[in-house]
């Protein structure tokens, strides 16, 4: 994500605790080229999934799920 920054279609997917590391590492699925992260499409989908993935931290199971 570093190296791609607001170039391309992104979403965060989850925290990992990564080995020889204290903090855990985001990781990020990479979706498309930079057009479609400019898209409103993409945006809706990745704010549905930012919503979806903080109700699953806060383990609201039943609110992730209707997202």
């Amino acid at each position: 994500m570093e190296l791609v920054g607001s170039r391309f279609a992104t979403i965060e997917l989850n925290s990992l605790q990564v080995k020889g590391k204290t903090e855990p590492e985001t990781i990020y699925g990479l979706f498309g080229a930079p057009g479609l992260a400019a898209s409103d499409e993409f945006r809706r989908v990745r704010d549905i999934c930012s919503e979806i993935f903080e109700s699953y931290r806060r383990r609201e199971w039943d609110d992730a799920l209707k997202r």
